[in-house]
């Protein structure tokens, strides 16, 4: 038996809400993807996996939530963490 409408429209309802909160914050992704489009290029080529990738998605949302908002240094602080940590040359 699936689920009945009542619960439909309550997980609609919900999701909406969600979305909702979640609207204000799209210009704010926009510039930490922006960021991150800026630090990929400060790694070499060979050393750009996805997985590097999300190491330095993960840095920029941290420092943004740690209240770095300069763009220039999410980035590079981002790459040279992750350098760092991965103990890689680069």
């Amino acid at each position: 038996m699936g689920p009945t409408k009542s619960s439909k429209n309550k997980v609609c309802t919900e999701l909406g809400s969600v979305l909702d909160d979640a609207v204000p914050m799209v210009p704010e992704l926009r510039r930490l993807g922006s960021v991150l489009d800026d630090a990929v290029p400060m790694v070499p080529e060979l050393r750009r996996t996805s997985s590097l990738k999300a190491c330095l998605a993960e840095k920029v949302l941290t420092l943004a939530a740690e209240g770095e908002s300069d763009p220039a240094i999410l980035a590079r602080v981002a790459v040279r963490t992750v350098q760092e940590s991965l103990q890689l040359p680069m």
